[in-house]
């Protein structure tokens, strides 16, 4: 058996780490490629699922008086600008509408580049899916928040409300062929006949 000197003793173990931190390196060079933060979001991590509606309970500040209330699910509205009226039309939508959509969309991608012409879209009566909040019924002072919202053009864009610290005023883009008339079909249909 050969004796390793000191000074090749020391050059084994520089090779060993340094081998050992350029795998380090490389790794997380491809978990970052494979699995990085794109800045896109899935429909169905954006919008609030069917199953934990009803078990919301947000402690937030009530609008008219300032003290921290809780506040819990009250109801999904569809509403659209009918251009016969002249007016918006809302409609309540049921759980199992919801569902169908929340089924229907949930898989979609946001765009990765949302043009400005796409956003403009959005400025001429979009059609759109809020989902409210009310203040718990042991509080004497009943008030109301939004704290959904989806808009829908009929060039088949629609987009999420984001929310958090600092996606105040944010919105998630996507894009499906066909959503337009496909959300405008199911809500209308769930709705009561109207003369």
């Amino acid at each position: 058996m050969e004796k390793l000197t000191i000074k090749r003793q020391v050059r084994r173990v520089i090779a060993i780490l340094g081998m050992a931190v350029l795998c380090a390196c490389l790794l997380t060079a491809l978990m970052l490629y494979v699995y990085s933060p794109s800045g896109r979001y899935l429909a169905g991590n954006a919008l609030l699922a069917p199953s934990v509606m009803n078990q919301i309970n947000l402690r937030d500040k009530h609008p008219h008086t300032g003290q921290t209330v809780n506040f819990i699910f009250d109801q999904v509205d569809f509403s659209y600008f009918d251009r016969k009226k002249g007016h918006f039309t809302h409609y309540p939508v049921s759980f199992e509408a919801y569902g169908k959509f929340y089924q229907l969309v949930a898989p979609e991608k946001s765009l990765e580049k949302v043009e400005h012409d796409i956003q403009l879209l959005f400025q001429s009566y979009p059609v759109l899916l809020t989902t409210k909040l009310r203040t718990d019924v042991n509080h004497a002072n009943i008030a109301a928040k939004i704290f959904q919202v989806v808009q829908f053009t009929p060039q088949d864009f629609f987009r999420i409300q984001l929310h958090g610290e600092q996606a105040e005023g944010e919105w998630a883009y996507f894009y499906q062929a066909g959503i337009y008339e496909a959300i405008m079909h199911l809500f209308m249909a769930h709705q009561p006949s109207q003369s």
